[in-house]
């Protein structure tokens, strides 16, 4: 009885792998301006430019291209797949239900038809009039954590040496505070209430884990296999926990400022007021306003990332 369990057989198979990777590339690259554009050099024929990129500390390995390169290069994915579709901008299906996983079904998530309703509804928010408006409002948030940095480096033990300041968490507080005062009316307190530790924490530690090798490899695999999105492995649980964890805090500052607000909200300017008109409007049900709230708490945190 003939099996697959000969050499000719693997022989085979590597080679019909290797033909339909050739082919692949071949037709990803069919009318596509990319292969004009200046590569990066010393690539790895197994890993591309992407492992020298992750193990880069502070971006140097883009800063350093861009000096030699210029502003536009492009480098090499591992295991040779494409990243990047120039001729097509809509998030991978390797990447959305990332995104779910993290900020929920939000602005952030959604595309086509559903971008651009959820775009359109918040958009009167962020036009120059609005942002204007909200300049008092980030002043007093940045004249706060100034003081309280101040404070902080003169109650640091005296040395002979200057002291050195991290300054990033000291920047994600600030906005951190910022996106909480102008879009929900709620005081973060720079950085020190429990719903701001809450926040910074799970998102220190997910971040943290995006460090590790084995995160790296994992994307590979999920960019190889997507059907291992829908494993319940525990890195791809942990981030629905961290996003249920800041969206419990999404929903005690709704129901917070609701209470407070008391109708207010038809008149007011802020994102929660239009988060609850787009509630009324536009058919969002209360699970979509927490995660749309879920997701500017995500990138007031991590606007300095």
């Amino acid at each position: 009885m003939d099996t697959l369990n000969t050499p000719q057989s693997y022989a085979a198979l590597a080679a019909g792998l290797a033909i339909y990777l050739v082919i692949r590339k071949w037709l990803s690259r069919r009318g596509s301006d990319m292969p004009r554009v200046r590569e990066a050099p010393d690539s790895h024929c197994f890993w591309g430019h992407e492992l020298q990129a992750f193990e880069s500390p502070d971006s140097r390995f883009f800063l350093k291209n861009s000096e030699n390169l210029g502003s536009a290069y492009r480098i090499k994915g591992a295991w040779h797949f494409q990243d990047l579709n120039e001729q097509n901008w809509w998030k991978s299906a390797i990447l959305r239900p990332i995104v779910a996983r993290i900020a929920g079904r939000s602005v952030v998530w959604a595309e086509g038809k559903e971008h651009t309703r959820q775009r359109q509804a918040l958009l009167p928010f962020f036009t120059a009039e609005q942002v204007r408006s909200m300049e008092e409002d980030i002043k007093g948030c940045s004249d706060r954590i100034m003081a309280k940095l101040r404070d902080h480096i003169v109650a640091l033990p005296s040395s002979s040496h200057p002291p050195v300041i991290d300054v990033l968490p000291w920047s994600s507080r600030a906005t951190l505070d910022v996106i909480g005062v102008v879009g929900f009316g709620y005081d973060f307190q720079c950085g020190d209430s429990l719903a701001a530790r809450v926040i910074s924490q799970t998102w220190s530690a997910q971040s943290m884990l995006m460090t590790q090798f084995s995160a790296f490899v994992g994307m590979k695999l999920l960019q190889a296999f997507p059907l291992l999105n829908k494993v319940p492995v525990e890195a791809l649980k942990a981030q629905e926990q961290m996003r249920d964890m800041i969206k419990d805090l999404a929903r005690n500052v709704y129901l917070e400022q609701k209470g407070s607000r008391a109708g207010e909200e038809k008149q007011g300017r802020d994102l929660l007021s239009r988060l609850m008109r787009m509630k009324d409007a536009h058919g969002m049900d209360l699970e979509e306003l927490l995660e749309q709230m879920c997701a500017f708490f995500i990138a007031g945190r991590e606007t300095t990332g």
